[in-house]
């Protein structure tokens, strides 16, 4: 049993979504909330409040007398989501490549790419995408800009779940590893323009991997 009705509600919503964007909870899903209830043992209250949080997300369609469902992918929220995370993290690409890193903070990010690259060569898909993630995050926390990450998660959650839909594709992971290479490359060499617009080229590649998407996973329009 969670101890209480706020720790429920989000420990409930941490699952929820981690179960959505990893496509364990397929787009269409109907979500049994009595099946929760028992599996959390907690009252409806923190359930309901949780698939409330998930449907602002956009992750579930929530009615309180109707089936609650995962939302199918909407592509033109993930284009949305493409535009305005390309946006913030190309700035700060831009940012960091203007102001530079310490000898200490560019071997951080070497670090990551070595570890991404062992992954890569293991074929550790989910482990490539845990690496993504870090290398995306410590740019974030490098910009010195403590809020700005919760807005870049905000729309990274929508571009996840493309990935994660997604078959593997190798070709694509790679190019996008090289394309993390080319960035710190670039803030490595204070090149800001370069940087920026490798970072905003790399976070639109995404869109590829859409034409791979089984079709009962979109939404029509």
């Amino acid at each position: 049993m969670l101890n209480t009705p706020v720790t429920a509600k989000m420990q409930i919503y941490e699952w929820l979504k981690g179960e959505v964007i990893s496509n364990r909870l397929q787009p269409g899903t109907i979500i049994d909330k009595n099946e929760l209830k028992e599996h959390f043992k907690v009252s409806l209250t923190p359930l309901r409040e949780a698939l409330i949080l998930l449907s602002h997300d956009g992750l579930l369609e929530f009615n309180p007398n109707l089936n609650t469902r995962v939302t199918l992918i909407d592509i033109n929220i993930v284009r949305e989501a493409v535009f305005i995370r390309a946006a913030l993290e190309g700035s700060i690409a831009e940012a960091l490549a203007e102001r530079g890193l310490t000898p200490e903070q560019l071997k951080g990010l070497q670090d990551i790419l070595a570890a991404h690259e062992e992954a890569l060569g293991r074929k550790a898909i989910a482990e490539v995408y845990q690496l993504d993630f870090s290398f995306h995050q410590r740019l974030s926390e490098l910009s010195g800009y403590q809020s700005l990450w919760k807005h870049v998660e905000q729309y990274r959650i929508h571009i996840d779940r493309i990935l994660n839909c997604s078959p593997d594709n190798l070709q694509l992971i790679r190019a996008s590893f090289n394309d993390h290479k080319k960035i710190v490359e670039a803030i490595e060499q204070q090149s800001a323009t370069v940087a920026r617009n490798r970072m905003r080229k790399h976070v639109s590649r995404i869109m590829q991997d859409i034409d791979s998407l089984p079709s009962e996973y979109l939404l029509t329009n």
